[in-house]
């Protein structure tokens, strides 16, 4: 039963953000910003096309961050490459929308709290044969689909955040540092700035 209403919930989620209108625009004003930001901000200026629909958007990015990492996470893990899929193929369209990268940061911190991408799984698999090495088989290849994908989405956030700036820069950074060390490349030197900008906000904040 509780299996089953989980599911409901989580499919309920990805439908209605895949229904959200989630478009921005040039917001109508007649006053001139001259101080440069207009240049910088890609987010300057801008307003939701459909207000309604970024309130629904935000309440669920809140009602999952508060609510899911502590109630029977173990019941995310069948979702969890769905989940991201979504929310980056969501992330491709509205690439402005600081809380798309809060819940992708989300997912993070559940695969945290799961262990989901330690690679000892098989050692864990002491009975039931073929059948059982088959399902950790199965496994590892979700892991591995899922760890891939993080990277790709990762390297995109990377070069997206260089002109971000506020709140939609803060919520790129947090996933950024929300990766599990699986998920990050050898070649460190992209994750570089990001850190480097992290930690500038932390001793601003600290002043």
């Amino acid at each position: 039963m509780l299996v089953s209403l989980y599911d409901e919930i989580i499919d309920s989620i990805l439908h209605i953000i895949d229904r959200l209108d989630l478009s921005v625009e040039k917001e109508k004003s007649d006053d001139e910003n001259n101080d440069g930001t207009a240049t910088t901000d890609p987010v300057f200026g801008m307003q939701p096309v459909k207000p309604m629909d970024f309130q629904i958007f935000y309440n669920l990015v809140d009602f999952c961050q508060d609510l899911l990492p502590d109630q029977s996470p173990e019941l995310f893990q069948k979702w969890i490459f769905r989940f991201l899929y979504d929310i980056i193929a969501t992330s491709t369209k509205y690439p402005l929308v600081s809380g798309i990268y809060r819940f992708a940061t989300f997912v993070m911190n559940i695969c945290l709290k799961l262990d989901y991408f330690k690679s000892n799984r098989s050692e864990a698999i002491t009975r039931d044969g073929i059948e059982m090495m088959e399902i950790d088989i199965n496994e590892n290849e979700q892991v591995t689909a899922v760890c891939s994908l993080v990277r790709r989405f990762a390297h995109e956030v990377l070069s997206r955040q260089k002109q971000y700036r506020d709140d939609l820069l803060v919520s790129c950074l947090q996933f950024i540092i929300s990766l599990p060390s699986e998920c990050i490349d050898y070649d460190f030197a992209d994750y570089v700035p990001a850190i480097q900008v992290n930690f500038s906000f932390f001793f601003v904040n600290k002043k």
